[in-house]
């Protein structure tokens, strides 16, 4: 059997009013690095000159988009309603 090619973590949230949520991130088995689908619809705040952090090596011209708020974009948004106090049960799931 050839060897994976994705790490697939999937991370389910039970809040206390009894949501669920649940995110699923893939990485590449061998670099670890994000997999993820383009998207279009992106947030002016994931622009990289958007409070770009002071020691990132990216230039906007290399990488219009910040990874690191491209790959959180789904997840802010869907906790965009819930105070950042409230605690939560969180199972990771991966092989």
């Amino acid at each position: 059997m050839p060897p994976k090619k994705t790490l697939d973590i999937t991370y389910k949230f039970s809040l206390p009013d009894g949501q669920k949520k649940e995110f699923q991130v893939v990485l590449d088995s061998e670099t670890l690095a994000l997999k993820r689908e383009e998207r279009a619809d992106l947030p002016d705040w994931t622009n990289l000159t958007h409070q770009q952090c002071p020691n990132c090596p990216l230039k906007p011209a290399d990488s219009p988009r910040c990874p690191t708020a491209v790959a959180l974009v789904d997840v802010i948004d869907s906790f965009k309603d819930s105070l950042s106090s409230v605690e939560a049960d969180v199972e990771i799931v991966t092989d």
